[in-house]
């Protein structure tokens, strides 16, 4: 594969609004033009990308493919956040390796929900059984990532839990307590010094 070291992608993605087909489709093309340009590059001269973030979630699935999409680059990943940080929003702000916020910042986990309409008890037991799965699967990964214990979780099972900036830096949720701005200026400075270096 030929690459034009000229031709590099923008590593910034803002995600806002609602998570659905299109923010995935957009998300997952601009992960693959990123994992395409660093294949040129060995581990250690990756840039960094930063995704800011403010939204109040949306689709379980289309957060999913864009998991998925992250999970093709090799690079360091800052995550943004910006006036909401909200449901499938968090579960994407918690795969930041950096993770900052704006002072009116505001986050909100809740268990996911679903609508199942017209359908037969068995759909709707699978339907269940599916959901419990993916639940599992995003707590599991909001325990590892923070220090929220499985017990406070718990506390808030049924409930939509809210919170702000301060209370997401003592949850871990928020790890670095820059200034968003300082967070991007630090952003520019790597990627600057590793143009230099080409």
């Amino acid at each position: 594969m030929e690459n034009n070291v000229n031709e590099v992608p923008v590593r910034i993605f803002d995600v806002r609004g609602e998570f659905n087909d299109k923010l995935a489709d957009d998300f997952l093309d601009w992960c693959m033009s990123i994992e395409e340009y660093d294949l040129q590059f060995r581990d250690e001269d990756l840039f960094p990308v930063c995704i800011n973030i403010n939204s109040q979630g949306g689709s379980c699935s289309s957060l999913d493919a864009m998991l998925d999409g992250l999970e093709l680059l090799r690079c360091k990943i800052i995550t943004r956040g910006f006036g909401s940080v909200m449901s499938c929003a968090l579960h994407l702000f918690l795969e930041g390796d950096e993770r900052v916020c704006g002072s009116h910042c505001r986050f909100l986990w809740h268990d996911i929900s679903f609508n199942m309409g017209q359908s037969t008890l068995t759909d709707y037991n699978e339907q269940l059984k599916e959901m419990t799965k993916m639940q599992q699967k995003y707590d599991d990964v909001f325990i590892e990532r923070t220090d929220v214990s499985k017990n406070m979780l718990k506390k808030y099972a049924g409930k939509d839990w809210v919170f702000d900036r301060e209370e997401a830096i003592k949850l871990g949720i928020v790890n670095n307590t820059s200034h968003p701005s300082n967070m991007l200026l630090d952003f520019y400075l790597m990627t600057e010094e590793g143009n230099e270096n080409e």
